[in-house]
């Protein structure tokens, strides 16, 4: 049963953390990452914790104009009614920051930690599990080919069975580097291709023919986001199942991409505005007979426990790109998500299972 919530506060703290491993991508590469953590309170006198991972590139957002969201939109609008049920709390955030989808995530999973906590369950009990575990990939960022195998190795080691690669910058030099990954790993290893808007349709149609012997599972937004022909035509004809990231940003995007012709869509928190939107996406993909992927940006674990407790909540997710917290250098938040040979679980421990260090925060 769920009660009606009072918001008496909420707060936002902004935290630059490096990366253990310098990371590339198509459109860009860092060593550091700036991410938000959020609460709310209650006047249960229970906290709900939640954090942003803005992507400039992908949804539009800084670090600064998701803060300023989440602090003059966002927390004065959850303060300023009156009690409410949480379904009701999280259609004032969509209203206060229809534009700003990581900000909203934040608050989100910061209402969803508040709501399981006060009723004394998981969030993937609130939720309904559907499943206990999902293996999860572990990503390669670009580098040349010597690196990408030392790295691919590390990753076997501690018991991943399934690797993504980013590529996009170079075609030929993509082909390349998986053809030697998949012949020095073997066919054990599932592999996932991620070109981030990098590649040309011509560059695409070249790399997904090249690399279909390769037994690869899919390829990520191999063409721009905002040209969706592109994207519906290489999906149509590729050997090797095409899903969208950067074209899909909410539940209509996604609606649009399923019934354009593209199988598989790429949901993340951050993009889509959080677990309810996130949960719409499911429900659509579901309803169409298409499958999703529960991905992430370099987050905290708070937000990852958030995407893992509904990578394991709906039955239309079939994969699970959950390793967006095991590279950051931080002390701020632990627990919560669980990664154990490769496979995501979470805790059972009142709402995200999360630990928060206090200390490590400044307003």
């Amino acid at each position: 049963m769920s009660e009606p919530i009072c918001i008496q506060a909420a707060h936002a703290f902004k935290l630059n953390i490096p990366l253990k491993t310098e990371f590339a991508v198509a459109y860009a590469s860092y060593d550091r990452v700036e991410t938000i953590v959020a609460s709310v309170g209650a006047d249960n006198g229970v906290v709900g914790w939640g954090s942003a991972s803005p992507d400039e590139e992908v949804t539009g957002e800084t670090v600064e104009s998701t803060f300023k969201a989440l602090t003059e939109k966002i927390g004065p609008a959850l303060m300023e009614g009156q009690s409410a049920p949480p379904a009701r709390l999280l259609r004032v955030v969509f209203n206060a920051a229809p534009e700003a989808p990581a900000a909203r995530a934040a608050a989100d999973i910061a209402l969803h930690d508040l709501w399981s906590k006060s009723i004394g369950c998981s969030l993937s009990s609130l939720l309904g599990a559907y499943r206990t575990t999902i293996p999860t990939s572990v990503t390669i960022g670009i580098c040349d080919e010597s690196e990408t195998l030392e790295r691919a190795r590390a990753f076997i080691d501690r018991g991943f069975s399934i690797l993504k690669i980013k590529c996009g910058k170079n075609a030929d030099e993509d082909i390349s580097r998986v053809k030697k990954l998949r012949e020095t790993i073997g066919e054990k290893v599932k592999l996932r291709l991620d070109a981030n808007q990098g590649y040309s349709l011509g560059d695409a149609r070249k790399a997904a023919a090249a690399l279909a012997p390769e037994n690869i599972e899919f390829i990520e937004q191999p063409t721009a986001a905002k040209d969706r022909e592109a994207l519906v035509a290489l999906a149509t004809e590729s050997p090797i199942p095409v899903m969208a990231d950067e074209s899909a940003l909410d539940a209509k995007d996604a609606l649009e991409l399923f019934q354009a012709g593209v199988p598989l869509v790429n949901i993340k928190l951050m993009k889509c505005g959080g677990v309810r939107e996130a949960l719409r996406i499911c429900d659509i993909a579901l309803t169409l007979g298409k499958k999703v992927m529960i991905g992430c940006m370099d987050e905290l674990p708070l937000s990852m426990a958030a995407a893992a407790a509904v990578a394991l909540a709906h039955p239309a997710v079939a994969y699970a790109d959950l390793d967006g917290h095991i590279d950051l250098e931080q002390r701020v938040a632990a627990g919560g998500i669980i990664i154990d040979n490769g496979f995501v679980s979470v805790t059972e421990r009142p709402g995200l299972g999360v630990e928060i260090r206090k200390q490590y925060l400044r307003e």
